[in-house]
């Protein structure tokens, strides 16, 4: 971004809150049940089937991929904790740890969508999302981050942890001015990274 939440001054009336006050929901694939349940009950499909599920690789290639992965009814339905039908953020905690993608359930490809494994839902109905979501991106919450991924072996967090750090969060109508301006601004460049790919590709 040419500009950031990092460069916006902070007043007094914004206040340092835990994620676990702010979102209502932190959870991810593996709170639905034991491995035995989840074996049981979902099954993966290649092909179209009754949801989709939603890993990290689609939502980093914008699902221009075409590895997809789907469920049938009774496995979305076991995963109701992590269905994805209202606006969330989505946070890898195995491998790309750092990454943060603001969900719009409208703006999903498929119909019927729910999250897939090694990554983190946070959801809440009492703020912006899309506030929220550029705030996890400053490089003061990135860096509280770096402080509880595992240095050893794999890059990984837990939800326990991720649940203890801080935000600044300030009054909802400021949140929603401010989230609507970086959604702008996002549109902007990505409108204007697809025109110099169009010119560069017809040079």
């Amino acid at each position: 971004h040419f500009c950031s939440l990092n460069s916006i001054h902070l007043t007094n009336s914004w206040e340092q809150r835990k994620l676990d006050v702010i979102f209502e929901t932190i959870t991810d694939f593996v709170a639905a049940g034991s491995f035995a349940d989840m074996a049981e009950n979902v099954k993966y499909y290649s092909e179209p089937n009754y949801a989709q599920l939603v890993r990290t690789t689609d939502l980093k290639a914008n699902f221009k991929n075409s590895d997809f992965v789907y469920v049938d009814k009774k496995g979305f339905d076991f995963l109701w904790r992590v269905n994805l039908d209202t606006d969330c953020i989505i946070m890898p905690n195995i491998g790309n740890c750092g990454e943060i993608y603001a969900i719009s359930k409208g703006k999903l490809p498929y119909k019927n969508n729910v999250l897939g494994p090694n990554a983190i839902y946070l959801n809440s109905k009492s703020n912006f999302i899309f506030y929220l979501s550029n705030s996890l991106k400053t490089d003061d919450f990135q860096n509280k981050l770096k402080n509880i991924i595992s240095p050893n072996g794999q890059t990984k967090f837990n939800k326990t942890d991720l649940k203890k750090l801080t935000i600044s969060l300030p009054i909802f109508t400021e949140q929603k001015r401010i989230g609507i301006l970086f959604d702008k601004l996002d549109s902007l460049i990505t409108l204007h990274q697809r025109k110099f790919f169009y010119c560069y590709m017809n040079f």
